[in-house]
């Protein structure tokens, strides 16, 4: 519970731009910090934002292990105004709160280096913001990811009630992921349309499109990798029709033809989904333009593939076996074999990585445009783990408290 508890004697406060000037007295607080013990350290934040590239050194300086070894918890803690940057490091916290008087600004990463514009340099900043947002995106995302996991915990059993209080709403949300064609799930509990009905109760109208928004992009990427799992990658025996990726071999034995036909299966597949991508991008963008959005969607794509996301999913899931699975599960999980139990992790897959998917899509979101968050509407997008007295479903800490008092 230490951990996510607010400590003002260990506080660094941030009242101003984040910048190289507030970077160097920054420097010496924590590091004294830091030798004083391991205990967390909380950092306060009032920012209107600054340079993004400081806050991993901010991070590091707090969390990285020292000569014995020992990492320290950052506890991020919204004081009024964070914007912009601000924003993205009170959302990276291990422990993050908002006081409930405090706003959020999130927007999309800006540039103001550029100098002397040519065409040159202003498709190279275009194309560096682009890949800036997508990696704040990412990291965002991860954070998020178990924020989500816990509110679920909270808020599962109030999935019929959720559903009968917005039918409409639960049949669009139904309609979006029936687009995806997930599988199955017969021992898996995870019921994404309770938790987009929970998120979007708590969000104001100005900002719905950022759940509709990511709920859009992930239909495409649903409708684009169900299509390119559909295609023969090479003509088959006796058939007309040319598998997807037969131009391309040609092509390849062509230019190349003492070089092995475009490598394994793996990058088969790789190479297919990328070229379906692709197709689904070219609509009035120019070619340079698609293969660039293109790459940028496979970037996303390959996250979905890191086994990291799904075992941090897994471990809280067997934490809480009676909210994640099936009562005939959860009651015997410990007697099950080995195969059975791997047969029913690996059925909850999919599911998991959708969720996944879906907070990136959310953050990618938060990313375009701006939007201002209540300290609610921030919670409930997992941005932060806390709104003190305020909070629309517990907080770990509060869990933690409940627990200890019972």
């Amino acid at each position: 519970m230490k951990e996510d508890t607010i400590n003002w004697k260990r506080c660094v406060h941030i009242n101003r731009a984040i910048d190289d000037d507030l970077l160097k007295e920054l420097i010496p607080k924590i590091l004294e910090f830091r030798q004083e013990s391991n205990d967390p350290i909380t950092l306060a934040l009032n920012s209107p934002g600054g340079m993004v590239g400081l806050i991993s050194t901010i991070k590091s300086l707090v969390q990285s292990s020292n000569q014995d070894g020992d990492g320290c918890q950052l506890i991020t803690v919204a004081t009024n105004k964070a914007y912009s940057a601000a924003a993205m490091l009170l959302a990276l916290g291990d422990c993050a709160v908002a006081l409930p008087h405090s706003e959020i600004l999130f927007h999309d990463v800006r540039y103001g280096a550029v100098r002397d514009v040519t065409p040159t340099t202003a498709l190279k900043a275009a194309e560096t913001l682009e890949a800036g947002n997508d990696r704040a995106a990412l990291e965002i995302a991860a954070q998020m990811y178990g924020r989500w996991m816990w509110m679920y915990l909270d808020i599962h059993s109030q999935a019929t009630p959720l559903r009968e209080r917005s039918q409409e709403r639960t049949t669009m949300f139904e309609t979006s992921l029936g687009r995806l064609h997930l599988p199955s799930c017969e021992h898996v509990r995870l019921d994404l349309v309770a938790l987009l009905l929970f998120i979007s109760g708590h969000l104001r109208k100005s900002n719905e499109c950022i759940l509709e928004n990511a709920l859009n992009r992930m239909v495409r990427w649903g409708v684009v990798t169900n299509w390119s799992k559909k295609r023969s990658l090479y003509r088959r025996a006796r058939s007309r029709r040319l598998g997807s990726l037969d131009s391309l071999a040609q092509l390849f034995k062509e230019f190349a033809p003492d070089a092995k036909m475009l490598g394994g299966e793996r990058n088969e597949r790789d190479l297919d989904l990328f070229m379906t991508v692709l197709a689904a991008s070219v609509s009035d963008r120019s070619a340079k333009d698609a293969i660039a959005l293109a790459s940028r969607e496979m970037t996303l794509f390959s996250s979905m593939n890191d086994e990291r996301h799904w075992r941090e999913a897994m471990k809280l899931m067997l934490q809480h076996k009676f909210s994640f699975f099936t009562y005939a599960v959860a009651s015997k999980w410990d007697s099950l074999s080995e195969q059975d139990r791997s047969e029913i992790t690996e059925e909850s897959k999919p599911i998991v990585r959708v969720l996944w998917l879906l907070c990136v899509q959310v953050a990618r979101e938060l990313f375009t445009g701006e939007h201002k968050l209540t300290p609610t509407e921030a919670m409930v997008l997992g941005l932060v783990d806390e709104v003190p007295g305020d909070a629309p479903f517990e907080s770990r800490r509060q869990f933690s408290l409940n627990a200890a008092g019972a």
